[in-house]
């Protein structure tokens, strides 16, 4: 047989089948190709368009925000930006840090916009995690720094209370320990002392 023409299976036309030896011999050129079998085939489509749908999202994402952005004011400088702008002034310094860290966002006409509206996008996703439950267990409460930064806080807090807290409580007493500017220099008037915070 010449090595240029393709076994063609054999048909059986009283049966109406196919004779399927040659063509198990060669899964290459099967109708599904590299896949296994039609579950992997059908798996792969799912992904490629879910995959599909992000890209499109994102691209309807980008036109919106050019098409917000298309009557631009173009500003000389950062300060006519912050003056232009409600609450900009506050992220001043992290504007400034975009711009020069990205080249690219820096040579854009709307530079001050972009890095703005960058921020605030940061900002707005920052507090949507910090209202996640799954996030704060993953990311703050599980953060042995965090913790003690944390606790030392409460413990200075804790430490500027003007009152006394009481420390030790009977059913007719109670007794309170107040910060004392002097101490007492013998046994007596430390009996004293003592004796004016049970009365």
């Amino acid at each position: 047989m010449n090595e240029n023409t393709l076994e063609q299976p054999n048909l059986d036309t009283e049966n109406n089948q196919i004779d399927d030896s040659t063509s198990s011999e060669n899964q290459e050129g099967s109708m599904i190709g590299k896949f296994k079998d039609a579950k992997t085939l059908l798996d792969a489509y799912n992904n490629l368009q879910a995959e599909f749908t992000r890209k499109s999202q994102k691209l309807a994402e980008f036109q919106k925000e050019y098409e917000e952005n298309a009557n631009f004011k173009t500003y000389n400088s950062l300060d006519d930006f912050i003056k232009d702008t409600s609450d900009s002034d506050k992220y001043k310094n992290e504007i400034s840090e975009i711009l020069v860290k990205d080249n690219e966002l820096n040579n854009l006409p709307n530079k001050y916009q972009v890095a703005y509206k960058l921020i605030k996008n940061a900002e707005s996703k920052l507090a949507d995690n910090l209202n996640s439950q799954e996030f704060l267990d993953k990311y703050i409460l599980n953060n042995e720094n965090i913790k003690t930064q944390i606790i030392n806080n409460y413990l200075s807090t804790l430490n500027n209370i003007s009152p006394a807290p009481k420390v030790i409580s009977s059913n007719s007493t109670n007794i309170h320990f107040s910060p004392n500017t002097s101490k007492p220099k013998t046994l007596k008037e430390a009996g004293e002392i003592f004796s004016k915070m049970l009365n």
